[in-house]
């Protein structure tokens, strides 16, 4: 077994990793936030109207969209900013 520590190429990998699987699941949260706030007596029980309660589902649904879409092109993103592109 070897002592010896992890490459960069390694790490980077790893933090890609990382990163997209939090990405993905801050998706998912959002999209479970928003259909819990659709569906579930939350918004009667908060004295939400209908119309709140279409914001607050809308802006959940984006975020998912948006973490999603970014999960999509981080790569691309990440290496732009660090100038190997």
């Amino acid at each position: 077994m070897s002592d010896r520590p992890p490459s960069l190429a390694e790490l980077r990998r790893q933090s890609r990793r990382f990163t997209e699987l939090a990405f993905a699941l801050m998706a998912l949260a959002a999209l479970a936030v928003g259909l819990a706030v659709h569906h579930l007596a939350l918004p009667v029980a908060l004295g939400l109207d209908d119309e709140a309660r279409r914001v607050i589902v809308s802006s959940f649904v984006g975020l998912a969209a948006f973490d999603a879409l970014l999960l999509i092109v981080w790569e691309r993103l990440s290496t732009a900013v660090a100038g190997r592109g």
